[in-house]
């Protein structure tokens, strides 16, 4: 082993180097020391220490805000954060975040809606349920409302009324309620009559008929057919010999024998009172008595003739010919003379009579009978069988022209029924029922419901819906987080210790290697001193 003294021509070489390697190893811990202490400003009495405090410590905001816009501006931007949302890792988490939560919701047995939403929101919940009731009313009713709506009711009434009137009337009468259809028809037309309003209208209108016909100048041959009036005068045409035999025959009645006795005696006393002078001679030879006794002694000798003149031909054709004529001038009088209406109560008077004698006559039993008779012969000759359709059969019953406006009238009531108010208010309670039982109606497990490959492409959707709402939505959530201002506040809010050991803890290895690379410096640069000496001795 050397002694120092023999040591110290080798410790002379080794000196640089060791010195040089400790001297750059010492400068780089120091340096890197330097960059978090001092903590504080060092100060020897009003002179500041350079390099205090420490560089970390001193620029620790603009360290903050350097990281911070690092972070936010180049690490964080909403490219790389959509560009990740996009990665097939991040697609098969949320692919499996999403099916694990709901197949967890579907497994759940689910009660009604109301009782899903917590207690403290159901107030609002319910009002939101009225407000979409209402809202779906309203857009419902506005659509319905519609000309497209409207011109599908037409279509569709006019299809069924086809339909209807297309099929045979059989389906619609069948034979064995043929009767008791004409049962009913004749008590609704009894019960009409009955009804005392009835009375009231018909009398009024035919009150208003009379003043307008007799306003007009109306005669009784104006109210019957020609071929009724012929009928009428023939009747009494040939009522003539009838009437002569019962003139005959009140001849030979006491009583009308006294009363023509007493015409003719005032008859023959007129005359001689028109004699003048000669009245009273006259007067002296016929005395009333008298004239009683020959006139009735006259007539009882000649009653067989007065009968023959009576059914004599001639005599009968005159009477036939004069009450033809006094029928004709009767009929072509004037109603307004004939009734000689002048005041308002006679008038209600005769138009009620006529209304009850009318009313009366329908409600009489053989009309009854009468009017059953027609319908059920009526309907047995429009059914024909039952083989006819019921279209065909209402237009024999009212006519060509009537029929066609049958059918608009039909198909507009139809399509008026659809938009009654009654209508409107059965869409409005089917709505109101159809969300009361969507509310209170329990749900169950919703597995039963969906079937397992609609759950899967419900989950496939659920997340590429999910990831275009993050991508859409990124640089809005971005610059609204403010990432860099997020980063600089929390970074600037450390404790210098916390930073400072934060800071080694990711750069420690690093600072070792420095100060390595230091001693290691140091050493180079102590060798060529070492070279440069030796060169200078020699």
């Amino acid at each position: 082993m050397l002694s120092i003294t023999e040591s110290a021509p080798y410790l002379v070489y080794l000196a640089p180097p060791l010195v040089g390697a400790f001297i750059g190893y010492l400068t780089n811990r120091v340096a890197i020391r330097m960059l978090f202490r001092p903590l504080k400003t060092w100060r020897i009495g009003r002179l500041r220490i350079p390099m205090t405090p420490g560089v970390i410590p001193s620029k620790r905001h603009q360290l903050a805000d350097n990281i911070g816009e690092m972070v936010g501006e180049h690490l964080l931007t909403s490219d790389e954060i959509s560009n990740s949302l996009q990665r097939e890792a991040f697609q098969e988490h949320l692919q499996n975040l999403i099916e694990s939560s709901v197949a967890s919701t579907m497994k759940k047995d689910l009660g009604s809606l109301k009782t899903i939403i917590p207690p403290t929101y159901r107030t609002y919940f319910d009002i939101a349920v009225k407000t979409a009731s209402y809202q779906i009313k309203e857009r419902l009713h506005t659509y319905l409302r519609g000309d497209d709506v409207s011109r599908i009711l037409e279509k569709a009434a006019e299809s069924w009324i086809d339909m209807v009137l297309a099929s045979r009337i059989d389906n619609l009468v069948p034979a064995d309620q043929q009767g008791l259809l004409t049962a009913r028809l004749i008590d609704a037309f009894i019960q009409t009559v009955h009804n005392p309003a009835t009375e009231t209208q018909l009398a009024s209108r035919i009150s208003e008929e009379i003043i307008s016909f007799t306003g007009e100048g109306g005669t009784c041959a104006d109210l019957l057919p020609e071929n009724i009036r012929e009928a009428i005068l023939e009747a009494v045409r040939d009522q003539t010999p009838r009437l002569l035999k019962q003139a005959a025959r009140l001849l030979e009645d006491p009583e009308v024998k006294n009363r023509l006795v007493e015409a003719l005696i005032e008859a023959i006393e007129e005359f001689v009172e028109t004699l003048g002078p000669m009245s009273n001679m006259v007067k002296g030879f016929l005395k009333r008595e008298l004239l009683d006794q020959k006139i009735k002694e006259y007539l009882d000798d000649k009653q067989e003739g007065i009968s023959s003149f009576f059914q004599d031909h001639y005599i009968e054709i005159r009477v036939r010919a004069a009450l033809g004529e006094r029928l004709d001038s009767v009929l072509a009088a004037p109603l307004s003379d004939i009734l000689r209406i002048e005041q308002t109560e006679e008038l209600d008077t005769i138009s009620e009579l006529i209304a009850q004698k009318f009313l009366g006559l329908l409600d009489a039993h053989k009309t009854r009978q009468m009017l059953g008779l027609f319908l059920q012969a009526y309907f047995t000759q429009i059914i024909a069988g039952g083989e006819q359709a019921t279209g065909k059969t209402i237009e024999k019953i009212i006519g060509v022209e009537p029929y066609g406006e049958f059918r608009v009238k039909l198909r507009e009531l139809l399509v008026g029924a659809f938009y009654s108010p009654e209508t409107t208010r059965f869409v409005d309670r089917i709505v109101d029922d159809l969300s009361e039982q969507l509310v209170n109606k329990p749900i169950g497990r919703l597995d039963h419901l969906i079937p397992k490959g609609v759950a899967g492409a419900l989950c496939t959707s659920l997340r590429e819906m999910t990831t275009r709402l993050l991508i859409s939505e990124v640089p809005g959530i971005v610059k609204s987080l403010n990432i860099r201002k997020i980063v600089t506040d929390r970074i600037d809010s450390f404790d210098l210790l916390r930073l400072e050991q934060l800071l080694l803890s990711i750069m420690a290895e690093q600072f070792k290697y420095i100060n390595l690379f230091g001693a290691l410096l140091g050493f180079i640069i102590g060798c060529a001193n070492l070279l440069f000496m030796i060169g200078a001795g020699q």
